[in-house]
């Protein structure tokens, strides 16, 4: 409706666009955000390297994935217009067109969440890609007919919404909150900026295939069949679950020292010098106590004796009076 606003075609939209982000700008402003703690040397030290996360397959696959289904979704929303014009349909349909695809963007967003934790996170990923794949392949049912360019970009919408929400979920799955700002700072950054310089050249692709729109989706529609092929190879091949069993370590060096509270789930305990044995009635009597102890590695329940920790490995029970743990 602001298309002609002003002599300029488009010169309107602008403007409008202007004030809604001028809005957008100070009601961020007013926004009570929560104080975030200042990161210490400690907590600092605490997250792993850029360079680590860089070469970890599940990470890599989340990246380029995410650009792909991103990238996939934004080049063909912004060549359906012009496609559109090119066959003679009217600025009422082609913005019609695309304002479907931002409603299949964003309202499965209700239910999304729902279908991660009823089928899981690769399978929605992967139904996404598939969507997205599907979107692309209406295309073809009919000749440019409005009805047709009206519902393949109603369903690339969708299905960018399953494959990145997914994408989105799977990677917070994969760092320990000191580390977030790295390794969201690093996919952001690849996405949006990869992003940039695929709708960038969206018209110089359409112009290279001179406007051939079943061409064009050709294009997209390979790269998106490329990021099914290997969300099915991470799913299947049990790719995600080794990245996220090494996810679960907050350094480069393993596991971080555990504190006083924390229990080990190491076999070998050494064996300090004050560890005492707290007789139990009817069991074994006053064990030896060589330099290594070896015991299970499980573990029982502490109980609080006075203001030290005691734990049952056995039948008899160790206490460290000195260190309060098992």
């Amino acid at each position: 409706y602001t298309k002609d606003f002003i002599s300029t075609e488009f010169g309107g939209n602008y403007i409008l666009l202007s004030g809604v982000w001028a809005c957008l700008t100070l009601s961020v402003g007013l926004v009570n955000f929560p104080n975030t703690p200042k990161a210490t040397p400690s907590t600092k030290a605490e997250g792993r390297s850029t360079s680590y996360f860089l070469s970890q397959h599940l990470f890599v696959y989340t990246m380029f994935a995410s650009l792909i289904t991103y990238g996939a979704m934004g080049a063909l929303m912004a060549a359906t217009p012009v496609s559109m014009r090119n066959q003679g349909h009217d600025f009422f349909q082609s913005t019609t067109a695309v304002e479907l695809h931002v409603v299949g963007m964003f309202l499965p967003s209700i239910f999304t969440g729902d279908i991660i934790k009823k089928i899981g996170v690769m399978q929605t990923i992967s139904m996404g890609f598939l969507t997205l794949l599907g979107g692309a392949l209406v295309f073809y049912a009919s000749d440019y007919t409005p009805a047709v360019y009206m519902a393949g970009i109603s369903i690339i919408g969708v299905g960018w919404n399953w494959s990145f929400v997914g994408l989105s979920s799977l990677l917070l799955k994969q760092y320990v909150p000191s580390e977030a700002s790295t390794v969201q700072s690093l996919n952001d950054g690849f996405v949006m900026g990869g992003l940039a310089i695929m709708v960038f050249t969206v018209g110089f692709l359409f112009k290279g295939v001179n406007e051939e729109w079943f061409a064009f989706v050709g294009i997209y529609a390979a790269v998106t069949a490329i990021g099914l092929v290997w969300t099915v190879y991470v799913w299947m091949m049990g790719v995600m679950e080794s990245g996220l069993q090494q996810s679960q370590k907050p350094s480069d060096q393993g596991p971080t020292k555990q504190g006083p509270d924390e229990e080990s789930s190491i076999g070998q305990v050494p064996a300090p010098s004050d560890l005492k044995p707290m007789y139990i009635p009817g069991h074994i009597a006053q064990p030896t106590f060589p330099s290594q102890a070896t015991f299970p590695s499980f573990h029982s329940e502490a109980t609080a004796v006075g203001s030290q920790s005691v734990g049952m490995v056995g039948p008899v029970l160790y206490h460290y009076p000195q260190q309060g743990q098992l």
